[in-house]
């Protein structure tokens, strides 16, 4: 009996991993094929379970794991000797007092995973109908349970918190409290958790409470604090703290075991062994009345243990165990079977917690990547061009960055950087060679791992010309002889910079404003102004040492003419009115414009055409006014 018994508690175990990882109905866990009593009472009567159990493995199913927990809560119930204070009712009893804890255990889930993910999702069923583990069916009128532990519910919820925290600060979660009220029948629970950093602490309780026929109570308190992220030395600790209670009649048992655990991460990002330093404690007192129990002594004991395991399978686990205190009578068994008990739960607990934090300090959870030469997005590169950067190691939490190694590969696409598959301490120099062909995409891979953490990122890169648009307006104005011409243009342009500092680009033009008049005449522009069709412009110019653009803007002349209907009048009188066809017109011609290199940047300026002329033949000169002004604004544009 006492084989099963301890077996079944390791199945019990097991369906909590089972359940909170998600792996089906089927988990895997280090553990004894079968665990031996001890010999004698002199003998060391765990040294062989702590061999067995981290060297050997066992498949289980959750169906039997729901068995073995409630095989787990009746021994306690046995030890305790209320099995035999209730007498026939115990089973009545004990079913109710399941069926309360699983409702309360329930709730407490439902509230504190709800409080994470809302409904529809917030319910994260832990009882099934099934047995109560009793002997018979239950005289009870009511659907049974399956116990559900406090050890699972808490994980669960503990799990489910810590996945919830995307910050770096520190944070007090919801005190998640409810049940029977505190002191009266049935069960009282509380859960809460507190986030410091990267460090998530939880504190909860479940106390069940029976008034008749005799006075009856079954407790667990328990602590765990976990980190999250490595420490400089690649240290992980988890802490546990768990202790549980079955009082009636002026006795009962109490257990307990204070776990520190540490993961230690190599230099790769992975865990590479774990320790385990764990003291249990068990004390049992006889109660006061009738049972089995009547008339036995004190007994308590406290054991320390070390276990270290490796991930590498070529590294024998090593353990040692010893008690450090107990009383002159000492009831060997007892001792034994809370060690045993009590180390499955807490191997199971803290597992859980380094399996969490593990996940998180391997993705990016602890330490990220960042680039601030390339910023977000894809970076458009010059064909064949050579694209230096930086690569950074920032610790989330610490809020520094990390002198730790980085390596770069090229994921995708085309040609190089360099250096490549090699370690590279942050702040980390890389470069990256680009295809001599427009449009071509790549992707470079950084990743870092070290025992502080992993983290990864893919920087993208596009082969392409830099590309600019632009829009500006162009007016001119010249008088001579006391007759006026006014012009007016808009334009718009796109170019490119090119690899060898050249600017070529190309652009559109039309005649928005026509006016000619002086000494007597009107001319009217007929309209023809806006439908002149001018060749593409052409853009041309250079990129100067200080990346300003300086840009040449030529049109050609119109491909169509344009007229004007002119009238001519003397002194106030109309002499008449004639359509004169002015043929192409002859368009802009910009040069020498300056303007940054920057999305939005603006230029204009006016230039004064004056001018004169003598004639070698009358010796007249005649003299010519004029301005031309032109704005430009300029933007660069996205890679599509």
């Amino acid at each position: 009996m006492k084989q099963k018994r301890l077996a079944y508690q390791l199945l019990a175990l097991v369906m909590i991993l089972s359940l909170v990882t998600g792996c089906g109905t089927a988990t895997q866990l280090s553990t004894a094929s079968s665990i031996p009593a001890p010999a004698t009472a002199t003998s060391d009567p765990n040294q062989e379970s702590i061999n067995t159990i981290i060297q050997a493995s066992k498949l289980v199913t959750s169906e039997q794991a729901n068995q073995a927990e409630q095989d787990a809560v009746n021994l306690m119930r046995d030890q305790s000797g209320a099995r035999a204070a209730f007498g026939d009712q115990a089973d009545a009893i004990f079913l109710k007092i399941d069926q309360d804890k699983a409702a309360a255990l329930q709730e407490m889930v439902d509230r504190a995973v709800g409080a994470v993910y809302p409904s529809p999702k917030a319910s994260v069923r832990l009882v099934k109908p099934g047995t109560s583990g009793a002997a018979g069916k239950s005289p009870l009128d009511k659907p049974q349970y399956i116990t559900t532990s406090m050890v699972q519910a808490f994980i669960t919820m503990l799990l489910t918190t810590q996945a919830s925290n995307p910050g770096t600060g520190n944070a007090v979660g919801p005190l998640t409290e409810g049940g029977d009220p505190v002191g009266a029948a049935g069960s009282h629970y509380t859960f809460q958790p507190q986030f410091f950093g990267s460090r998530l602490e939880a504190t909860g309780s479940i106390t069940t409470i029976v008034t008749a026929p005799v006075a009856y109570q079954e407790s667990i308190q328990y602590h765990l604090s976990m980190e999250a992220c490595p420490d400089a030395q690649g240290s992980v600790p988890v802490h546990l703290s768990l202790h549980s209670a079955a009082t009636l009649l002026g006795g009962g048992v109490q257990l307990g075991g204070e776990s520190q655990v540490t993961g230690h991460v190599n230099d790769e990002g992975a865990r590479a062994s774990t320790d385990y330093n764990t003291t249990y404690q068990g004390s049992r007192q006889p109660i006061h009345g009738v049972g089995e129990n009547l008339g036995t002594v004190n007994t308590f004991f406290e054991s320390q243990e070390n276990v270290i395991l490796y991930t590498d399978p070529g590294i024998p686990a090593t353990g040692s165990q010893r008690y450090t205190r107990q009383s002159t009578e000492t009831d060997e068994q007892f001792n034994h079977d809370v060690v045993q008990e009590m180390r499955l739960i807490m191997f199971m607990v803290t597992n859980l917690a380094l399996d969490a934090s593990e996940k998180k300090w391997t993705t990016g959870y602890c330490v990220e990547l960042q680039v601030p030469d390339l910023g977000a997005g894809t970076k458009t590169v010059q064909p064949n061009s050579d694209t230096p950067f930086t690569a950074n190691v920032h610790h989330r939490f610490e809020g520094v960055d990390l002198q730790v190694p980085v390596i770069a590969t090229l994921s995708d696409g085309q040609v190089s950087v360099n250096p490549s598959g090699s370690k590279v301490p942050a702040p980390a120099s890389f470069t990256y060679k680009a295809p001599n062909t427009e449009g071509l995409t790549a992707a470079v891979n950084l990743v870092t791992r070290s025992k502080r953490g992993i983290a990864t990122l893919d920087l993208k890169f596009i082969t392409g010309l830099p590309s600019w648009t632009g829009e500006g307006t162009y007016d001119k104005a010249a008088q001579q002889s006391g007759i006026e011409i006014k012009s007016a243009y808009t334009f718009s342009i796109t170019f490119h910079a090119m690899p060898d500092g050249t600017i070529e680009g190309t652009g559109t033009l039309n005649k928005t404003e026509a006016s000619y008049g002086g000494q007597g005449m009107v001319c009217k522009d007929l309209g023809t102004s806006s439908t002149l069709i001018f060749p593409p412009l052409k853009v041309a110019g250079t990129v100067k040492p200080d990346g300003t653009f300086q840009l040449n803007i030529e049109s050609q002349p119109s491909t169509n003419t344009w007229k004007w209907e002119c009238s001519a009048s003397y002194a106030g009188i109309s002499i008449g009115t004639q359509t004169l066809d002015e043929g192409a017109d002859q368009g802009i011609g910009l040069s020498n414009i300056e303007i940054a290199a920057t999305d939005g940047a603006q230029a204009n300026k006016t230039n004064d055409l004056s001018m004169s002329s003598t004639s070698p033949f009358t010796g007249v000169t005649a003299t010519a006014t004029g301005s031309e002004t032109w704005t430009l604004q300029i933007h660069k544009q996205a890679v599509p």
